[in-house]
C-alpha cells in the first residue's frame, strides 16, 4: 500500500523521476568542476565516470583546513572544562587542596548517587534552575 502512494505521488509530481545515466552524471561532473575552477567547493573532484573505471577511486580522505576549525569550535569549549576538572581531582588526591574548602569532585559520588536515586537530588536541582 506504501509503494502505491509513493509511486501514484511521483506520477502526479511536477518533475519527472529517472534513473541516473553516465550523461546525466557527466553534466553533474561538469557542474561541479566548473564550481571547483571558482573556488566554490574545495579540494578536487574525483569522479569515477572520469577515470572510465566506475569504481570510485581509493584515495585517502584529506582533511580540509575548514574541517579542521570546524572540530575544533566543537570540540575546544568542552577542553578547558574538563581539563579543569581532571586538575581539581589529581591536586585533591595529592593534598595540596583542603578536602574543607575544596572537596574532591570524585568524593561526593555515594552521596550523590544516593540522593538520585531517592529522587531529592531532582528536587534540589528543579528548586536552584527555576523550573516549576
Amino acid at each position: 500500500m506504501a509503494y502505491d502512494a509513493t509511486f501514484r505521488a511521483a506520477q502526479r509530481a511536477p518533475f519527472k523521476v529517472l534513473p541516473v545515466t553516465e550523461d546525466i552524471v557527466r553534466a553533474q561532473q561538469d557542474i561541479a568542476d566548473r564550481f571547483l575552477r571558482l573556488g566554490v567547493i574545495p579540494g578536487r573532484s574525483r569522479s569515477p565516470v572520469r577515470s572510465g573505471t566506475g569504481v570510485p577511486p581509493h584515495e585517502p580522505a584529506v582533511v580540509t583546513r575548514n574541517q579542521r576549525e570546524v572540530a575544533m569550535k566543537r570540540i575546544l569549549p568542552w577542553v578547558v572544562p574538563v581539563f579543569l576538572i581532571l586538575l581539581w581531582q589529581a591536586t585533591s588526591q595529592m593534598g595540596l587542596l583542603r578536602a574543607q574548602v575544596f572537596a574532591c569532585p570524585n568524593g561526593g559520588r555515594r552521596g550523590r548517587v544516593a540522593l538520585a536515586r531517592s529522587g531529592e537530588l531532582w528536587t534540589h536541582v528543579r528548586i536552584s534552575t527555576g523550573a516549576p
